[in-house]
């Protein structure tokens, strides 16, 4: 593996969707892009640009910054993998799914806004055009509420993700909260 230096690059957000919300969910919202290694300012190097939804309680940094069981970053772990060969170079965008009650489960809700949509419609196209990306695979991916979250969107929007990775997803609700 080569070192632990990489580019990460805040991108801020005014959501017109998730604007009027009845929770009163804060419609500034901040995504993180992780940059594969080998960027440059006019290269942005990368196959395949991959959503990254964190679980409950998660606001997309949390997931970038503390070690994790391997020892280092969720970030750090994802470029070894790029370094390794073993996932193609590739664009994170850590999105911000946090409400008043912690997480939003990235679901059209009529209490907390319509966050499928606010990723689908908003963010995807934000980020991409900002980047200059559009047109490469996307993907979609989260672990916890974040799994099932990915889940939903492919299965809401379908053919809009190329793929779609789920890690221990929030689901069967009707059997697990009883």
């Amino acid at each position: 593996m080569t070192d632990h230096l990489f580019l990460l690059e805040p991108m801020s957000f005014t959501s017109r969707l998730l604007q009027g919300n009845p929770m009163g969910n804060p419609v500034d919202r901040t995504a993180v892009v992780l940059h594969p290694r080998g960027r440059t300012a006019d290269n942005v190097n990368a196959e395949l640009i991959v959503y990254v939804l964190d679980g409950y309680f998660g606001n997309g940094r949390s997931m970038l910054s503390e070690p994790g069981p391997m020892g280092c970053s969720f970030a750090q772990e994802l470029l070894s993998y790029q370094d390794e060969g073993i996932i193609p170079p590739s664009l994170f965008v850590f999105v911000d799914g946090s409400t008043l009650l912690g997480g939003s489960q990235y679901v059209d809700s009529a209490a907390c806004g319509p966050f499928a949509r606010h990723i689908a419609q908003e963010i995807v196209p934000f980020i991409e055009e900002r980047l200059g990306v559009a047109g490469i695979p996307r993907a979609v991916m989260g672990h916890s509420s974040g799994g099932y979250g990915s889940l939903r969107l492919a299965m809401q929007f379908p053919g809009f993700f190329s793929a779609c990775i789920c890690s221990a997803s929030d689901s069967a609700f009707e059997y697990s909260l009883k």
